[in-house]
């Protein structure tokens, strides 16, 4: 559907007669926005869906609203001159102003003044002039919409679920509201919570095989802090495996950094009380260690680690791909994930990121026994040259720092392409997966 914008406010200035020729203007394009191949009818007999019956009865509900602003002499667009030519205060102008702009449900939804709000609105509207006719569509479209409400949501902090997924509209800002109050009932249940959680990985051909890959994997978190102590809670696990799912065992060595103020020193479990490292058979989990609650608490930490020659560089029949992943064990505010490709490689040809959820939790289940969970939520990457200043982030200042001592004796920065993919809000005990093809052999 086509939508245009409503007014602006400098042409309500140029308009001799505003009141007549943008009510008519405003009507005509208002309903010529809700098509009429949607329209229902009182003879309808099946219930219609929830995207098409609460598009329509907002539509006209908004459609209304517009006609009584622009009767009372008001600019719809504009909260102050509402407020002040309907007498009514701010913050209501500014909620009617915010539904009269916003052309989806899902952008105008929440700011529908309540019973109270609405009563308020429409008795300054009869006040400034606004004829009871204009005033009775107002009040038949909210109570269209009301029980559009009650027929498929039951009420309306349940229909802002249901327009916070792709219902609402695009899937990249797909269920943020939601994630976002996730996050915050999450922290407190799950006692800790981070700014940040940081993903960075570096792919190249081997320097001993050029028929194998050397990888180098950076991770950790950016002010984790304790809300309470939860000692032994897991924070991340380095693992690597086959398409098949068989562990790859042999595992380089690696490095764990804490960060002081920008200043990066290596530590290891008996250094520190913020974390443990369990060993398993796929790799390391590292749990959360007994610490100071609250901010003065809270703590940086990363870990590297080199994983070299052990996988194949091409595609074979049992291996076609290549994959990368992120899983989300404590609430965090962003998930910065960097994917580094080499330029010898063609990997970015079709890289591809898929959020699945794992409603069971656990570290043990493997990313493809999880598929059919993936959530409706897209990440647009960011392709970013090669160089130090691909590493600068608003997430984290010492992020460039980081990548200078943890990468710089394996490969020069400047070979390699970054594509990087910001979740904000990953929902907990999700996997976020970057995955690829791998290149074809050559002849």
């Amino acid at each position: 559907m086509k939508r245009v914008p409503v007014f602006s406010g400098e042409i309500f200035e140029k308009i001799d007669n505003p009141i007549v020729t943008l009510t008519n203007c405003l009507y005509n394009w208002l309903r010529a926005d809700i098509r009429s191949d949607t329209a229902m009818t009182t003879t309808d007999t099946h219930i219609p869906t929830v995207d098409r019956h609460i598009d329509e009865t907002y539509q006209r509900l908004r459609s209304s609203l517009v006609d009584t602003a622009v009767m009372a002499r008001g600019k719809p667009t504009f909260p102050q001159d509402l407020a002040r030519h309907l007498k009514i205060n701010k913050n209501l102008a500014w909620h009617v102003s915010k539904v009269i702009k916003a052309t989806t449900p899902g952008e105008g939804i929440p700011h529908l003044p309540g019973a109270g709000g609405l009563k308020l609105f429409l008795k300054a509207a009869e006040v400034a002039g606004v004829d009871a006719e204009a005033i009775a569509r107002v009040e038949k479209a909210n109570e269209a919409f009301q029980e559009a409400v009650r027929l498929h949501a039951g009420d309306q902090e349940t229909l802002e679920l249901l327009l916070d997924g792709p219902l609402g509209g695009d899937s990249r800002d797909a269920l943020t509201a939601s994630r976002r109050m996730a996050y915050l009932g999450n922290s407190g249940l799950s006692g800790v919570q981070g700014r940040a959680k940081l993903t960075t990985c570096f792919v190249a051909p081997s320097l001993q095989s050029p028929e194998k890959l050397d990888t180098l994997l950076i991770g950790g978190f950016v002010d984790l802090c304790r809300l309470r102590q939860v000692e032994g809670l897991p924070l991340f696990r380095v693992r690597q495996y086959h398409a098949d799912g068989r562990p790859v065992n042999s595992i380089e060595s690696q490095v764990v950094l804490q960060d002081h103020g920008g200043v990066f020193s290596q530590v290891t479990p008996e250094d520190s009380s913020n974390f443990t490292i369990d060993q398993h058979d796929f790799g390391q989990t590292y749990r959360l260690g007994a610490g100071r609650v609250g901010r003065t608490g809270a703590f940086s930490t990363f870990f590297s680690k080199e994983v070299n020659g052990i996988f194949d560089r091409y595609a074979t029949s049992e291996e076609p791909t290549g994959e990368f992943y992120s899983v989300i064990e404590v609430p965090v505010e962003s998930l910065l994930f960097d994917l580094f490709i080499h330029r010898d490689l063609d990997f970015d040809r079709q890289i591809e990121c898929a959020i699945l959820a794992r409603p069971g939790g656990g570290l043990d289940d493997h990313v493809a026994e999880s598929r059919h969970e993936r959530l409706p939520i897209s990440v647009e990457p960011e392709r970013l040259p090669g160089g130090k200043q691909t590493c600068s982030t608003e997430i984290y200042a010492n992020y460039p720092e980081l990548i200078r001592q943890s990468a710089d004796g394996i490969r020069p920065i400047e070979d390699f392409a970054c594509y990087r993919y910001v979740v904000k809000f990953p929902p907990l005990h999700s996997t976020v997966v970057l995955s690829f093809p791998l290149d074809e052999r050559p002849d």
